[in-house]
């Protein structure tokens, strides 16, 4: 029998068959991996990414949340889309996700801001 680790919490992320490190979370969050955010050009292209990724599906609309990740980084995109196909997107900077081993307290902003969505 093979190991489910998200049979507990429901259906587990769903692929898709575009970029290979994009993840459905839930119908309106997905999660784009990528190797780094700490420079606001590969950021930029990684907003365009998941924005891309996003529209790939016409029949979604209102408010989908996107966030990019990196092994230290991470930022959260908020696209508006209406009835007639008109988009509008705010994104965070790159946000610090782990922290140093030595720092006192283990909170990031980028942790603050993902429990906050």
């Amino acid at each position: 029998m093979h190991y489910n680790p998200y049979k507990r919490v429901g259906e587990a992320p769903r692929k898709t068959g575009g970029h290979p490190g994009v993840f459905w979370i839930h119908s309106d969050l997905c999660v784009l991996v990528v190797k780094r955010l700490d420079e606001e050009k590969v950021l930029k292209a990684s907003i365009g990414e998941i924005i891309h990724e996003i529209k790939k599906d016409p029949s979604r609309m209102g408010t989908i949340y996107g966030v990019l990740f990196s092994l230290s980084y991470c930022s959260i995109v908020r696209l508006d889309i209406d009835g007639e196909g008109g988009i509008t997107f705010q994104h965070t900077p790159a946000l610090v996700f782990l922290g140093s081993e030595h720092a006192t307290d283990r909170s990031t902003p980028g942790m603050s801001a993902l429990v906050r969505l």
